[in-house]
C-alpha cells in the first residue's frame, strides 16, 4: 500500500511541473519563484548595510597581506589652499612570494617626510632576503650602497607594505585599516570584478572626526572615502580626501592606497645592483 502511495504522489507532482506530458522527456521549468537565491559573500566586518566591525575587517586584511606576492601603491598629499604641496610621500613596491621586494620612493613639499633627508629626493630599494641594496637621488646627485636593517624590522619588506605605505610612523597596516573605516561610516554602493576577483564596493562621508590619526593636521574635516574589499578581507583600495588645518591655514589631504597585481608579481634585480654591492 505504501508503495502505492507513493506512486500516486510522484504521478501528482510530475502532472504539475510545465512541460510535462504523457512520455515526452522535456525538462521541468522552474519559475522565478521557485528559483534558489544566490547568496552574496562578505568580507570579515561587512555586511549589506556596510563596515560594522573595523576591528574585524582590520584583521582580516592583516591576515590576507601576508603569503601572496603583490605590489602596493601609495600616496598621501597634503596642499594648501592655493594647491601648493606641503607635503608629499609616494611609495611603490613590488612584493614576491619569496618576500623579496623592490621598492621605490620620492618625497617632496616643504614639509615632506623626512624619510629620506630633506625633500625633494627618491630612492628604490631592493632585496633578496639576505642581501638589501639602495638608490639614493638627493641634492642632483644619486648614491648607491648596500646596507643592514638597523633592527631586521626598518629597511625589510615588512616596513615598507605595513608601515611606510600605511603612514610611517603614525599608522601600520591594520591601525589605519581600522581607523579608517571607524571614522568614516559607509555603505555597499556595488560589486566590481577586478582580474577576476570580486570586490565589494564601499564608500561614505562624516563632516568631522577626532577618531582619525592625521599626523601635522589641527584639524579634520568634511570627509570622503571610497574603498573596495575582496570577500576574504583584503582591502584593495582605499582612497579619502578631508579638509584641514595646519596652524590656522587651510589645507587639503589626500590619500590612496592600492594593491595589485595580487598573486602575480614578480621582483627582478634592478640594473644598478651590481654598482651598490661594489660600494
Amino acid at each position: 500500500m505504501r508503495g502505492g502511495i507513493l506512486v500516486v504522489a510522484l504521478v501528482a507532482l510530475l502532472a504539475g511541473c510545465s512541460g510535462f506530458s504523457g512520455g515526452s522527456e522535456a525538462t521541468p521549468t522552474l519559475t522565478p519563484g521557485n528559483a534558489p537565491t544566490p547568496t552574496k559573500a562578505y568580507p570579515p566586518g561587512v555586511d549589506d548595510s556596510g563596515v560594522v566591525a573595523p576591528g574585524a575587517l582590520a584583521e582580516a586584511h592583516t591576515a590576507r597581506d601576508d603569503g601572496r606576492s603583490y605590489t602596493l601603491v601609495s600616496n598621501r598629499t597634503v596642499r594648501y589652499a592655493n594647491g601648493t604641496v606641503r607635503s608629499d610621500l609616494s611609495v611603490r613596491i613590488e612584493l614576491a612570494t619569496n618576500r623579496s621586494f623592490f621598492a621605490t620612493v620620492s618625497t617632496d613639499g616643504a614639509h615632506g617626510p623626512l624619510l629620506l633627508g630633506e625633500p625633494p629626493a627618491s630612492a628604490a630599494y631592493w632585496s633578496n632576503g639576505s642581501t638589501y641594496a639602495r638608490a639614493l637621488t638627493r641634492d642632483g646627485g644619486t648614491t648607491y650602497n648596500t646596507f643592514t636593517p638597523p633592527d631586521q624590522y626598518t629597511g625589510t619588506w615588512r616596513y615598507w607594505t605595513q608601515t611606510v605605505a600605511f603612514g610611517g610612523r603614525s599608522g601600520y597596516s591594520g591601525r589605519t585599516i581600522r581607523e579608517v573605516f571607524t571614522s568614516i561610516p559607509t555603505e555597499v554602493v556595488g560589486r566590481e570584478t577586478r582580474t577576476g576577483t570580486t570586490v565589494v564596493v564601499l564608500a561614505g562621508t562624516a563632516a568631522e572626526t577626532t577618531d582619525f590619526t592625521a599626523p601635522e593636521i589641527d584639524t579634520v574635516e568634511n570627509l570622503s572615502l571610497r574603498a573596495a574589499v575582496d570577500t576574504e578581507g583584503l582591502v584593495r583600495l582605499v582612497r579619502y580626501r578631508f579638509d584641514g588645518t595646519v596652524d590656522g591655514e587651510p589645507v587639503v589631504v589626500e590619500r590612496t592606497i592600492r594593491y595589485e597585481d595580487v598573486g602575480s608579481t614578480s621582483v627582478e634585480k634592478p640594473q644598478w645592483l651590481d654598482r651598490a654591492v661594489g660600494q
